[in-house]
């Protein structure tokens, strides 16, 4: 059986293939063209049986195709779908009707219409008795082809004019958020060379749009001289490499003004997987630079006004409790020693916090020092100096699976994060109850130490628990703490990298876990 042809005209390459495939995939020989014109060159040439056709094509449109179809001898009785998305009216069906076309289907439609339509025109194809429309009657017909036509390029050019107007609202307010946040952006064609830059670029360059062409080599000369081989180094690995770079560096404008920059960029390819293009952005973070200098020197000072301070109270509160040493020794009355010991602790409080205050200035300022050392004589010293502070001599720890070899880490951190956790744990235990004991479990786990510290106090409650390693947090005012225990071990723990959790304990009390990293020495 012989194969019906269907003739598919239009001008958009994509739309030819789709409907090609649709048609193709259903039995049918298809053939193509690109306007009215070719379509009846193919007409002339092929016996066609259906002929789909859009509206808007050069040369001849699918209206006109339809009126040359009809008023022609040979090709009268061609089934004709108008299959477009160029629609602007209602009468818009009626029009393509008159002008000769069997059906009139809006884009997009779904391929089963498609080939329903197909299908029904060519097993029943429209019933047709009729000579070639008369002079005065073609004329009608045309000039209201005309018309919507017209109507219908005027309605595109509208339409094109409000894209063009909001293209140029989105450029300008593009334009604007550019500015707002000091971020420019550029691209370099790798073919032909060719540099473009956005106004927000050369604003950053400190260049004029009208007087600079934009190019790498500009670009290279406005880096500071400081910072100019490193730039050029990785501007090079990642043409060598294709990857995408990004660093910070400098510029000096022509004025001399220095801008600190942050450059970011990106390969584009093509289906050969060749780079095209390299883009990205360049931003200015010359305020952010100048704020964490601001904020680097206002740490400096807070740093030596704490150790200043520490300095200067903790000589006088040292003669203080000296004097009420011996105060106490010569007071007979009662009511007046308990008065003289109420001053000694709140002293030996205030001297409490300075000593934590210069210890949580320290961690945050000195360099980290990786060293080999032992756990348990870390251990030890630590518990010495709890008892020795708090005048306890029988607090009772218990130790499992203390790891016996030497481990490199921050020795100071670690005895900082130790001595904390067991001062507060000590501090929390309950003593109306035996054991009041305080537990310490510390052991391998992958290349990480678990140090876990727990006791059998009452537990911390679940509303204050994101709270508890905040400066200066207390619970309650019952407490006793200084408030700066838990502060002190989230610093040291982030100094060296390592995390901590705290969970409630099925024997009330809380544990305290922390994942130490055991560090390489470089």
């Amino acid at each position: 059986m012989t194969k019906q042809t269907i003739l598919i005209a239009d001008d958009n390459e994509r739309s030819l293939k789709l409907l090609k495939a649709i048609y193709e995939a259903e039995g049918y020989s298809v053939m193509t063209a690109g306007d009215g014109l070719q379509a009846i060159d193919v007409l002339t040439a092929h016996k066609i049986d259906l002929i789909v056709t859009d509206v808007l094509m050069p040369n001849m449109d699918g209206y006109y195709l339809c009126y040359k179809i009809r008023t022609h001898v040979k090709f009268k009785d061609i089934p004709v779908i108008i299959y477009t998305a160029t629609y602007t009216s209602i009468s818009e069906e009626s029009v393509a009707k008159e002008m000769g076309a069997d059906l009139f289907i809006r884009k997009p439609a779904a391929y089963r219409i498609l080939i329903n339509a197909a299908r029904e025109l060519l097993t029943n194809p429209p019933q047709r008795d009729y000579a070639l429309h008369p002079p005065k009657e073609s004329i009608e017909i045309m000039h209201q082809y005309s018309s919507h036509l017209i109507n219908k390029l005027e309605a595109k050019n509208i339409e094109l004019e409000e894209t063009k107007d909001n293209l140029e609202l989105i450029l300008h307010r593009f334009k604007m958020a550019e500015s707002k946040a000091r971020l420019g952006h550029w691209e370099n064609h790798l073919e032909t060379g060719k540099v473009s830059w956005s106004d927000e670029t050369f604003r950053i360059l400190g260049l004029k749009i009208d007087e600079i062409e934009p190019s790498l080599e500009t670009f290279m000369e406005r880096i500071h001289p400081d910072d100019l081989n490193n730039v050029r180094s990785s501007i090079q690995n990642s043409l060598e490499t294709i990857t995408p770079h990004s660093f910070y560096h400098r510029i000096v404008q022509p004025e001399g003004t220095i801008v600190s920059v942050y450059v970011n960029s990106e390969f584009e390819f093509n289906h050969l997987h060749q780079p095209v293009r390299l883009y990205g952005t360049i931003l200015d973070i010359s305020e952010l630079v100048e704020k964490e200098k601001n904020l680097e020197r206002t740490n400096k000072e807070l740093e030596t006004l704490i150790y200043r301070i520490s300095h200067d109270l903790r000589g006088p509160i040292a003669s203080s409790q000296g004097l009420l040493s011996i105060a106490k020794t010569d007071a007979d009355n009662k009511h007046i020693l308990n008065f003289l010991e109420t001053i000694d602790k709140l002293m030996g409080k205030q001297d409490k916090i300075l000593i934590n205050l210069v210890k949580v200035m320290s961690i945050k300022s000195r360099a980290i020092n990786i060293e080999p050392f032992d756990v348990l004589i870390l251990v030890n010293e630590v518990v010495a100096n709890i008892k020795a502070i708090n005048g306890n001599s029988n607090i009772h720890l218990e130790i499992t699976n203390l790891i016996s070899q030497p481990i490199l880490s921050d020795r100071e951190s670690v005895s900082c994060i130790l001595f904390h956790l067991l001062e507060n744990a000590f501090h929390f235990r309950r003593q109306s109850s035996i054991p009041h004991k305080v537990t310490l479990n510390i052991r391998k786990e992958g290349g990480k130490m678990s140090l876990e510290v727990g006791d059998n106090g009452t537990g911390i409650e679940e509303s204050i628990r994101s709270q508890i390693y905040d400066m200066f947090y207390r619970g309650s005012q019952a407490s006793g703490g200084t408030g700066l225990g838990l502060y002190i071990v989230r610093n040291a723990v982030e100094k060296i990298g390592a995390s901590i959790e705290m969970s409630p304990q099925t024997d009330h009390g809380t544990l305290f876990k922390v994942m130490i990293p055991l560090l390489q020495k470089k």
